[in-house]
């Protein structure tokens, strides 16, 4: 069995080290790679909510004006990946997500600047060479490979600064098991995970006295076309202007069955939806439509089912500028929480807004494509419904438009 070298661990620490150009190292056995993903955002809004008055959308505050400008680190996530004998991936990535941001708790994120593991996990690869198939078995703490705005989409790659809609519908980072086949023109995946609430002791075992559930889930992604014979196509938000067309669809389904919120409530959730996204030369394209079926059970009130549905469309326009690229974004999101009403609530704690309606408008500097880049966005949101307030009545809904810069660093 062969040992790694010292010289080898030698240059992988001092490839971390500042002003160093290797961000990898490489023997016989072992490949070694640093990963760093930083998001730093200057956000303001100028919001009112369902009462009629101020709303402070960085720090999710009713009757609260908005601060001059609110500073803070979106994404700040270090670690590393790497492979053994060709046959083995690993990677361990640790974060501190959200820095500064007011709107979020020691329970939502980590606005303390306190350290958590983002993601560690092992994968297994066979590759089948002859029938151009690769097969990958990974265990650890992960995103499954389900909902593509959580998972399947890097963040270093959106198009907008801010998530799309749909992430919010059944997005998992769990630990578990999950398995994939990659082909040129499919891959298909399947996932394991305890579930989204995995959370509960043994005081608080929901209405069937019993333990946490799991979540599992099924992805498929189908290139249609693609004008390059070596393949081009991925899920990317924006193509940097790429000479080529194409389009690849997917399709998924998944359950995050019995989440026990409390000792009195559980929770059944069932998600799919799917993708089309699409590259003609300058042009990228995104249409999505997800809908997730919430079914809470309750041994002390009324159960009830909840469908929220989620329809999406945005295009980007990549200008080249010599080495750079500008590229002009429109999304356009109708996100309904719950079919049965017509939602009122404020903008509420995510970046995407509550049930309601979004527009935004962006634009992207590429300095080094996806690896450095600035984004600037306006978004316009408005609640699915309004109320009926003061005497005479009027019609308020809640609305509010949020500017955000961000700059983006990742490796």
């Amino acid at each position: 069995m062969k040992h790694t070298s010292p010289t080898l661990l030698v240059i992988a620490a001092l490839a971390a080290a500042p002003g160093m150009h290797a961000l990898s190292v490489k023997d016989d056995d072992l490949s070694l790679g640093l990963k760093l993903q930083l998001q730093v955002r200057a956000e303001k809004g100028w919001a009112q909510g369902n009462d009629n008055q101020a709303y402070n959308v960085p720090e999710s505050a009713a009757n609260s004006e908005s601060d001059v400008m609110d500073f803070y680190v979106r994404r700040a996530r270090i670690g590393f990946a790497g492979t053994w004998k060709g046959e083995y991936k690993f990677a361990y990535l640790m974060r501190t997500d959200n820095q500064d941001k007011n709107n979020q708790t020691s329970t939502t994120g980590t606005a303390g600047r306190t350290p958590q593991t983002h993601y560690a996990f092992i994968e297994r690869i066979i590759k089948q060479e002859d029938l151009g198939i690769e097969h990958g078995v990974r265990m650890g703490l992960d995103y499954a490979w389900f909902n593509g705005a959580s998972a399947a989409f890097s963040s270093s790659s959106f198009l907008f600064p801010t998530e799309r809609a749909t992430a919010g519908m059944v997005g998992p980072r769990g630990v578990g098991v999950g398995y994939k086949l990659s082909h040129k023109k499919v891959t298909w995946g399947v996932d394991a995970q305890n579930n989204t609430g995995d959370n509960q002791n043994a005081a608080g075992e929901g209405t069937a006295d019993q333990g946490e559930g799991l979540f599992i889930g099924s992805r498929v992604q189908v290139i249609a076309f693609d004008s390059d014979e070596k393949g081009h196509m991925k899920t990317v938000e924006s193509f940097l202007g790429k000479e080529g067309k194409g389009v690849l669809v997917s399709a998924e389904y998944g359950i995050n069955d019995s989440n026990n919120t409390s000792a009195t409530q559980t929770v059944n959730q069932t998600a799919y939806g799917f993708e089309i996204l699409g590259h003609m030369d300058a042009i990228t394209a995104l249409a999505e439509w997800r809908q997730m079926i919430t079914r809470t059970k309750n041994s002390v009130i009324a159960d009830d089912t909840n469908v929220g549905t989620c329809y999406l469309i945005q295009i980007g326009y990549a200008l080249p500028m010599g080495d750079q690229i500008l590229e002009p974004a429109f999304r356009w999101t109708k996100l309904d929480a719950d079919a049965d009403t017509g939602e009122t609530g404020n903008y509420g704690t995510s970046e995407y807004g509550g049930s309601g309606y979004s527009w935004d408008l962006g634009l992207n500097y590429y300095i080094h494509g996806h690896s450095n880049k600035l984004q600037l966005s306006w978004q316009h949101w408005r609640a699915e419904d309004g109320v009926m307030l003061g005497n005479p009545s009027e019609y308020v809904a809640a609305k509010a438009d949020v500017l955000r810069f961000q700059w983006g660093l990742s490796f």
